[in-house]
């Protein structure tokens, strides 16, 4: 039976120092939140309430009329219509919801007003009439 104490020497144990993420190299900055003037958003916003979509043509003159690049105006485009459809979307379902809470209530109206007698129903109108 022949021992090889020479193992370690082929495989040297190194023991590790520190947090085995710190020899990475380190993430690159983060690039800063580009600041619009007034004017820029003023006419990106103009530009938008007639056009929700540009073509790459359109893109590009607007980009240079407005001093921005090409990328700039299209991440603008796309920001707000996803702020756009937000904001749609849910003046939608308000005004749904608003719908048919006056139908709820109207055909609780309705459900009374059968309910009335005739001289309950004259009543009744002649409320509706004074209180409205």
């Amino acid at each position: 039976m022949v021992f090889h104490t020479d193992i370690f020497a082929t495989f040297p144990m190194t023991r590790r120092i520190g947090h085995p993420y710190q020899n990475r190299t380190p993430p690159k900055r983060k690039k800063p939140r580009t600041s619009f003037t007034r004017l820029q958003i003023a006419e990106l916003e103009k530009r938008f309430h007639k056009q929700k979509y540009l073509a790459s043509a359109e893109r590009a003159a607007l980009a240079k009329t407005l001093k921005m690049t090409d990328a700039q105006v299209k991440t603008w485009f796309q920001n707000r219509r996803t702020k756009w459809s937000y904001f749609y979307v849910n003046s939608l379902d308000k005004k749904i919801s608003h719908q048919n809470k006056i139908n709820l209530g109207f055909g609780l109206l309705l459900t009374v007003f059968d309910n009335l007698d005739l001289l309950g129903k004259e009543s009744f109108l002649q409320f509706l009439l004074e209180n409205s």
